[in-house]
């Protein structure tokens, strides 16, 4: 690819299948180049004539390129900014589906055919308004979010009120909201809940995360390709691993294995390790299965919460922190950051501690596979409960029972 001058400020960029016409331009102290025509479409005459109406825009002080965006951009609705945004700057998220979903529950049914150039503070607080006391920390987000969105297309188009969520905020008001963390069961109570889980597809899901200590996504939308079972080694990538720049390994357990095996067993052609065909929108088994499944069950917090799939997180560092395990390597064993320190000390992290925390998580699956006769007792009858009340409608429940009555077998 050349460039050449063909005087006048005009110039020839020759490019193997044709070649374009440039306008170069100086604005503000930078010098800017400027399609005025391809070869093949426009002879030198012409290219010169769109030369000559651009120049008189740089005379004004405004910039062409920008201009000529901007009438491009005319019609970009907030739909289609924000689903821009989310493609240029989301897709990396562990949660990205998440950020998106937000926006077509409370945003798109609104003001999602508005044009992003033509939004109004007041169409704006007509979405957030309802949510901004019930449901706070969705609202701010999303009022954080659009923010971002009308940044980035005003790049392009300065016709974009970018102050929009600034005095959105100051209409809404403050809000004294308190951050409620996930309803946790006691880990005293954790071998009962594994216990109770059948060998289907989403128990064996909940019974991998109950195990590892990873976040659900980690779980749900496992595939094969990052199982080794050589090395006992399961490489989460970094795309589902929340904070963290690299891609997480977790030191596959006896237990983890099993889970795994069994899966193996039943995989089909999918590249998914729980797949679902059941699944609604999506391939794999979903966390409101999971937590689903623990409030029809009545598993509860001390405050009498229904738990959640996640809260096994904080369940497994309550039980890290009795049995005295380093501070650090059990916020590394869930995936926080904070186990690699400061900034600072995160720009000089090289281990990751994959024995020394192999060591951890076997400990925590022999405490959470090793229950008493009584204990074992009590969740076998109310595994059985519940599948008898499944079997007409799942066809593995069969197979389930036979498996209980042989665990109810080696109870005594």
């Amino acid at each position: 690819m050349a460039r050449r001058s063909l005087g006048g400020k005009l110039y020839v960029e020759e490019r193997e299948g044709g070649g374009s016409y440039l306008y170069r331009y100086r604005l503000d102290g930078r010098d800017n180049w400027m399609s005025v025509g391809k070869v093949a479409d426009v002879s030198e005459e012409q290219a010169r004539q769109e030369l000559a109406r651009q120049s008189e825009i740089v005379r004004e002080g405004r910039d062409p390129v920008r201009e000529r965006v901007a009438v491009r951009r005319r019609g970009l609705t907030v739909e289609d900014a924000v689903r821009e945004y989310w493609s240029l700057h989301c897709r990396h998220l562990a949660k990205h589906e998440v950020w998106i979903r937000m926006f077509e529950i409370h945003v798109f049914p609104k003001v999602g055919r508005v044009p992003v150039a033509q939004l109004t503070a007041d169409e704006v607080l007509k979405v957030l308004k309802p949510i901004w006391k019930d449901q706070y920390p969705t609202a701010k987000r999303l009022r954080t979010r659009l923010g971002l969105v009308l940044r980035h297309v005003s790049i392009d188009d300065p016709r974009v009120d970018i102050a929009i969520p600034d005095r959105v905020k100051a209409r809404l008001g403050t809000v004294q909201w308190q951050e409620r963390p996930h309803p946790a069961l006691p880990w005293e109570k954790v071998p009962a809940v594994f216990e109770a889980l059948s060998s289907s597809v989403a128990h064996n899901a909940l019974k991998l995360l109950i195990l590892s200590g990873v976040r659900v996504a980690c779980v749900t939308r496992a595939e094969w390709n990052e199982v080794d079972f050589d090395a006992a080694i399961w490489t989460v990538p970094k795309e589902r691993v929340k904070g963290w720049k690299s891609g997480f390994r977790v030191p596959l357990t006896g237990g983890m294995i099993d889970v795994l095996r069994r899966q193996w067993h039943r995989r089909g052609e999918s590249k998914l390790v729980f797949a679902s065909k059941d699944a609604w929108k999506r391939a794999y088994v979903s966390e409101n299965t999971f937590n689903k499944w623990l409030r029809e069950n009545d598993w509860k917090d001390e405050q009498g919460e229904a738990v959640t799939a996640h809260g096994f997180r904080s369940s497994f560092r309550d039980w890290a922190s009795q049995a005295r395990v380093e501070r650090d390597l059990a916020e590394h064993c869930i995936q926080h950051v904070s186990a690699q320190g400061t900034r600072v000390e995160r720009a000089y992290w090289r281990e990751d501690r994959l024995e020394a925390r192999r060591g951890v998580m076997e400990a925590w699956s022999a405490f959470v596979t090793g229950i008493s006769a009584e204990e074992r007792r009590e969740a076998l009858a109310q595994k059985s409960e519940a599948l008898h009340r499944w079997h007409r409608d799942v066809p593995y429940v069969e197979a389930d029972l036979r498996g209980i009555k042989a665990d109810w077998d080696d109870v005594d």
